[in-house]
């Protein structure tokens, strides 16, 4: 008897832990098709606690893995790029979540191609070339294989850019920027999201999308300091197509190239005018050069001509106007004229109005405040008599208000430009070096000021009342 209960208790057993085995399935199966239908409604933060009551009822559900991330996906999506940093942790998510399916699955294709999206819009070409690590096999998806090789061979483009850099090779870069593996990387690039590759400590190497009349609809690689994914620093700036080559190396902040540059041209743009390069050098704000600046232009046989030129906002400060065979002719040097007043110059891709941000950019100028016509000229001398500030008056004002608040004193303050009742002032020094003998100036600000009211604009252009 004792026998006949044991066999019978032990029956019961066996049934009852085979129905809770079937309900944990039931509950899986469940919480998919409940995960299923909140992301076919988009409801992602749903579909998130739906597929991870799946991975705590059985954590080798690979079907639940593959929905969370695109729950993650989903949310990253919505989230939009004003809330960057809970955009990234999303993606952060759902590459989590993928990757847990390709370990159980290093042939599930699906997931392969949905890190390849992820990893395609945080701009992580690192990551995405190691992917072949995780996905493999005999029968592995021959075009997502190829995809994972192209990354990588786009990441050794991008490592070499950075050696190059590094090692001071800019011609070096000019060539690699013709070679068909380059090619590839502006190719991928234009996929992914983020155009920023690489950063170490700080410096990093991005691509960029600019369209300029001169280099068509291109992309430019920036090689420099970063700071949250804007460019922040020193940083070089390399442009190339078709045989034309373009450099710029200075000082960026905010995304902008702001500071001293100096800018170099070469090619066949310049083989029509006879010119060999074209050196530029000065102070540029948002992209844009303001005040002084040297032109230098070096011919086939060596000769080099070199212009000290100005600039307000991207405008050539123009010195005298004058007829020419039936043209006007704006002279901004004794011995250097152009033609068009109303150019906008600075650096290339953040200028000429085709720039794909000239417009914001130049929203952030002041209005210009135009040029003195001739006539204007002319009647110069009516308009000092109600002048309330003369220049030396004005000069002692902005060495007293930068005195008063605090700002280093600088050698020298001096006038650069007048344009009607607005001056230009430099504060600067004069920088000597004690082993060449060679010296250079180093411009601390610029002041903009009214002859009638003291009052106007810095370098930042933030307002400045020299009577404060």
């Amino acid at each position: 008897m004792k026998k006949w209960i044991v066999v019978c208790m032990a029956v019961f057993l066996m049934l009852v832990a085979g129905a809770c085995q079937k309900s944990v399935a039931a509950q899986v199966a469940e919480q998919l098709e409940l995960g299923q239908q909140y992301l076919l409604e988009q409801e992602y933060e749903q579909a998130v606690v739906a597929f991870q009551k799946a991975i705590e009822l059985e954590t080798n559900t690979k079907e639940a893995y593959y929905g969370l991330g695109q729950s993650y996906e989903g949310l990253a999506g919505i989230s939009g790029e004003d809330q960057k940093e809970e955009q990234t942790a999303y993606f952060a998510q759902a590459e989590e979540a993928y990757l847990q399916v390709l370990q159980m699955d290093a042939l599930d294709s699906d997931a392969c191609t949905r890190l390849i999206a992820v990893y395609e819009n945080t701009g992580e070409l690192e990551k995405l070339a190691a992917l072949g690590s995780y996905y493999h096999g005999e029968t592995a998806d021959a075009e997502l294989l190829r995809r994972i090789e192209e990354a990588g061979t786009c990441l050794g483009v991008v490592q070499q850019i950075a050696e190059l850099c590094e090692a001071g090779n800019v011609e070096e870069v000019f060539t690699l920027l013709q070679s068909g593996d380059y090619q590839k990387l502006k190719e991928l690039s234009s996929r992914l999201q983020s155009p920023v590759f690489l950063v170490r400590n700080g410096v990093g190497i991005g691509l960029y999308r600019v369209n300029t009349e001169r280099y068509g609809v291109n992309q430019f690689v920036y090689y420099g300091g970063f700071a949250d994914s804007l460019r922040q620093g020193h940083g070089l700036w390399f442009g190339y197509d078709n045989g034309n080559n373009y450099y710029a190396s200075g000082e960026w902040s905010g995304d902008l190239p702001n500071g001293e540059q100096e800018v170099r041209e070469w090619g066949s743009l310049l083989d029509e005018t006879n010119f060999t390069r074209v050196i530029e050098q000065g102070v540029v704000v948002n992209g844009l050069w303001n005040g002084p600046a040297r032109w230098i232009y070096e011919e086939k046989d060596g000769t080099a001509y070199d212009y000290p030129v100005s600039f307000t906002n991207g405008k050539w400060n123009i010195l005298n106007v004058y007829q020419h065979e039936g043209r006007t002719v704006y002279s901004v040097h004794e011995s250097m004229d152009i033609e068009n007043p109303d150019e906008i110059v600075g650096i290339l891709g953040f200028l000429d109005n085709d720039s794909d941000r000239s417009e914001e950019i130049l929203e952030t100028l002041p209005e210009d405040i135009g040029t003195v016509s001739t006539e204007e000229e002319n009647t110069g001398e009516d308009a000092q008599e109600s002048w309330e500030y003369t220049l030396d008056e004005l000069t002692q004002m902005v060495v007293d208000y930068r005195e008063r608040h605090g700002l280093y004193r600088t050698q020298y303050v001096r006038v650069d430009h007048e344009d009607g009742e607005m001056v230009t002032f430099q504060c600067y020094d004069v920088i000597t070096d004690e082993e060449t003998g060679d010296s250079h100036t180093a411009t601390s600000d610029w002041y903009t000021i009214s002859r009638y009211t003291a009052a106007g604009y810095d370098l930042n252009f933030d307002d400045v009342d020299l009577t404060e």
